[in-house]
């Protein structure tokens, strides 16, 4: 296996046993639950299990996938790598980036009480990451999760910048990448 820029995470995790959705456009949450529809009314000709779906988002697909999450508690786990989350206590960073950026800011009225308490979910933190506002919103939305006592972990990579995972071949962006595919089989992989 190799990581970094060459390695797609779809081939990562599919070497990893799982199946993978690409599903990257810059769209309304509305368009991912069609496709977890799918997956599920479809999933025997697809070859995917319903009962094991999992999201996985970088970047400004975070906040879609945290709003998915938020509708949809029959997703096993979410995996969420150095996005934007969540607009709280009067911040608007997160609406403001959405603009400049042109993601759509699906979490927009929600808080950290929408977030279901029965879906594992992985936040991963890139120290160094240079979009603004991003990780004081991930911290806030962190030490909310921590407050509700949610089944979140926590990866931080002190000196990783955004897209870590992509442009740093380090042993530390392995690791995480690692950590990351762990928790997914843990989640998602029939017990064997």
């Amino acid at each position: 296996r190799s990581f970094g820029p060459v390695t797609s995470w779809a081939r990562l995790i599919a070497a990893s046993g799982m199946a993978a959705v690409i599903y990257g456009a810059e769209v309304p949450d509305e368009d991912v639950h069609a496709v977890l529809r799918h997956l599920r009314s479809d999933s025997e000709a697809l070859g995917v299990d319903a009962e094991r779906l999992g999201l996985f988002a970088t970047s400004a697909h975070v906040t879609v996938a945290l709003s998915v999450l938020m509708r949809d508690t029959r997703v096993n786990c979410a995996t969420l790598l150095y996005g934007y989350t969540l607009d709280m206590d009067g911040s608007t960073t997160v609406a403001d980036m959405g603009r400049q950026y042109g993601f759509v800011n699906a979490c927009a009225g929600k808080s950290v009480d929408d977030v279901p308490d029965t879906v594992p979910i992985l936040l991963v933190r890139a120290g160094r990451d240079q979009f603004p506002g991003l990780n004081q919103a991930l911290d806030k939305i962190i030490a909310r999760a921590l407050v509700r006592n949610l089944p979140v972990s926590l990866i931080n990579h002190p000196t990783g910048a955004h897209a870590f995972d992509m442009d740093e071949n380090t042993p530390m962006s392995r690791a995480i990448v690692q950590q990351v595919l762990r928790f997914l089989v843990v989640h998602l992989k029939a017990d064997e």
